[in-house]
């Protein structure tokens, strides 16, 4: 088979993801091809695959506006509620799509997070694959109440979909064939049936649903490894935000909490997102990339946003956290890892945290063994996962071929009415 990754944009979470399966599929015997934006082109071309780039619309933008809606209104003032062409230029991303297909030529496109992908591959009548977890709300709510206005509900997946019909052709999107396409969509979450909430995603409805684990691609244990000397009787902190926003704000707020000698802090900016050095403590390093799991094994607790990737392999680690949820999946994880007495939610917007909460449930975290304990029951079911990657391979492949079966039998019902 011939196969397209689509992850989203600026966001390594997502790219890796596709990493993790792009490998097991090339191992056997698949050729690969990567939609990207322009920095990662010559990392792809590095692992051998056949880059595109492509627009994506700047990380702020996605985040700020995938924001809840109070939010909005606090960073974006009067713009916040145009989510429209102007910010995410939706007509431009299916253009390209569409080029890069009658390029390409897939026999497959698996995304991760690009949403206008799904609806573009199946005008083009090309079957696809999603990789998500379902720790995903379909509404968006803010971390710590309720929004009542009608405008704080729309998300960007539904604004995706109002925006896509008039572009691609609301006759041809309502056809039976591209309907078809649409529910042969299956999802690879890249997580735990007990773990994940929710039993339906956005934009592609209720699609078929294979679990496969923490996806992790090999390239992680090329990046820098932790110096052990360094954090030897010291209370490590890793600290890792992931996409939040905003970023600088909550690192500053970490740095006034722990500024102790007893402290080592470890903050991971990830992907697109910088932080200046600015305080005079001398407790903690910024590090761009890291192999995660390399400085979790240091490590004794974490605090992040709930991203879903890095609950995954904290759980992995089995240790405790403490999460500052932002947005959407992030809420619903942090309050899946509560549930399950993993961790504590400090279900508020990250810039209402004061610097006690977070010491006061750091500490809690650390002091009651439960939490650790809570952790490792999925440590323990994890140490015995086999290849996720693998696996998500050998599904997609299964897949396919179910697929394939059911479009022929569709175009022999056609033709016999």
């Amino acid at each position: 088979m011939r196969i397209l990754f689509a992850p989203m944009g600026y966001f390594l979470a997502h790219l890796t993801r596709c990493l993790a399966i792009a490998e097991a599929l090339k191992q056997r015997g698949h050729e690969i091809g990567f939609l990207c934006v322009e920095k990662d082109q010559a990392l792809l071309a590095h692992n051998g695959y056949e880059a595109f780039p492509v627009y994506s619309p700047a990380p702020d933008d996605v985040v700020a506006f995938s924001a809840p809606y109070h939010y909005q209104k606090r960073y974006l003032g009067a713009v916040f509620n145009k989510i429209s062409e102007k910010i995410f230029k939706i007509k431009k991303m299916i253009e390209e799509e569409q080029l890069i297909y009658q390029r390409f030529k897939p026999d497959l496109v698996i995304f991760s997070g690009k949403l206008t992908v799904p609806f573009t591959a199946s005008v083009n009548e090309i079957l696809a694959v999603g990789i998500s977890n379902l720790s995903m709300l379909v509404d968006n709510q803010p971390a710590c109440n309720v929004s009542s206005d009608v405008a704080g509900q729309m998300t960007i997946e539904l604004q995706f979909q109002k925006e896509l019909a008039p572009l691609l052709g609301h006759a041809v999107l309502q056809s039976d064939k591209c309907q078809l396409y649409l529910k042969l969509i299956a999802m690879i979450v890249p997580g735990l049936p007990v773990f994940e909430n929710k039993a339906a995603l956005p934009v592609v409805g209720c699609p078929a649903l294979h679990f496969v684990g923490p996806l992790y691609w090999s390239g992680w244990d090329a990046m820098p490894q932790p110096d052990i000397s360094k954090y030897r009787h010291k209370i490590v902190i890793l600290v890792t935000l992931g996409s939040t926003f905003p970023f600088p704000a909550l690192v500053d707020l970490v740095l006034a909490a722990f500024c102790g000698d007893n402290y080592r802090i470890i903050i991971n900016m990830g992907g697109p997102f910088l932080y200046k050095v600015t305080r005079p403590v001398d407790n903690y390093e910024v590090l761009p990339a890291i192999c995660l799991r390399a400085f979790l094994a240091i490590s004794h607790v974490v605090i992040h946003h709930g991203g879903h990737g890095t609950t995954m392999e904290v759980l992995r680690a089995g240790l405790p956290r403490v999460m500052i949820p932002f947005n959407g999946d992030q809420i619903d994880i942090a309050d899946q890892v509560e549930k399950f007495g993993c961790g504590i939610s400090l279900r508020k917007y990250p810039a209402d945290v004061s610097q006690d909460e977070l010491k006061n449930a750091v500490d809690k975290v650390l002091r009651n063994p439960a939490y650790a304990q809570g952790a490792k029951r999925f440590k323990d079911e994890l140490a015995h996962w086999p290849d996720s990657g693998m696996m998500a391979a050998q599904l997609i492949e299964a897949h396919y071929a179910r697929a394939q079966q059911a479009l022929l039998k569709h175009s022999h019902s056609s033709q016999s009415a």
